[in-house]
């Protein structure tokens, strides 16, 4: 007995670009069951909950030639408030930023 796991896709993934994931599964040899495609819907799903966009990492994954969806550590805009917010935390910065200034003519306090 056969057990249907996905009746149908959900409406947050592009069915072309799921077509495109199942095209290049079959493509480098590694096609999927249907529960293997029910868990890379649960895995997608929970990216969705963290802010990535399930197309764009279906689509990175077919580029880079993946197997599987890999899903980024950091939900998804983090990186750039990191970027943002790191850089005063990082003593290379600071002292870069100092110079400049000093360069500039400023007075500079080094904590």
């Amino acid at each position: 007995m056969s057990k249907i796991w996905l009746e149908e896709l959900p409406d947050w993934i592009d069915p072309i670009v799921w077509e495109q994931y199942q095209i290049h599964r079959k493509t480098i040899k590694k096609p999927m069951s249907d529960y293997g495609e029910y868990l890379c819907i649960i895995k997608l799903k929970k990216a969705k909950e963290q802010g990535h966009d399930p197309n764009e990492l279906i689509n990175t994954t077919i580029e880079k030639g993946w197997q599987g969806i890999v899903i980024p550590d950091k939900p998804a805009g983090q990186n750039e408030l990191a970027k943002h917010r790191g850089q005063w935390l990082n003593p290379d910065h600071q002292m870069l930023k100092a110079l400049e200034e000093l360069k500039g003519g400023k007075n500079v306090k080094l904590n």
